[in-house]
């Protein structure tokens, strides 16, 4: 038996999985460290990850962002479900980016993501998790990312 950083591989659920939070995440650390480092080879890997994102369908035209897909099927077909924390982990990246640049695209996809976050929100301006609170599916770990991804979101708007 092989064994992967976290996983078996005879129970490699996941390793093919092309998932938003960690390509998000990767994203939003290259576009901090181009902030704090100020080196530009940053912003490239930021903008080919989020442009990567966009292309195979984890970000649509609406900035919805998906939770992932897989690379047995060439990543052609995409888990719709929404989690906040994927949105929240984008949002920042994008508003870093703009902050860096100044550039109108970073403006509009920071909007962009801004706006696609009003499925977390009920009519009373209530954050939820719309992959399973309307359900009732989620766990105390889901509630944590709820937790993060409004206060990443928040985070935005006093900045």
């Amino acid at each position: 038996m092989v064994l992967y950083p976290f996983l078996l591989a005879d129970n490699s659920l996941g390793y093919e999985y092309k998932n938003s939070i960690s390509n998000g995440c990767f994203f939003n650390i290259a576009a901090r460290l181009a902030k704090y480092t100020g080196n530009s080879t940053y912003i490239d890997w930021a903008e080919r990850t989020y442009d990567w994102m966009s292309y195979i369908g984890l970000i649509d035209d609406r900035y919805y962002v998906y939770d992932g897909t897989a690379v047995l099927i060439n990543c052609s077909n995409v888990n719709h479900l929404q989690w906040s924390y994927n949105a929240g982990v984008l949002l920042f990246g994008a508003a870093s980016l703009w902050n860096i640049t100044g550039s109108d695209i970073w403006y509009e996809r920071t909007q962009g993501l801004l706006n696609g976050t009003e499925v977390f929100f009920t009519n009373e301006s209530i954050m939820f998790e719309v992959a399973c609170e309307q359900a009732g599916t989620c766990d105390t770990v889901r509630y944590l990312y709820l937790f993060f991804s409004s206060f990443v979101i928040e985070l935005y708007l006093i900045s």
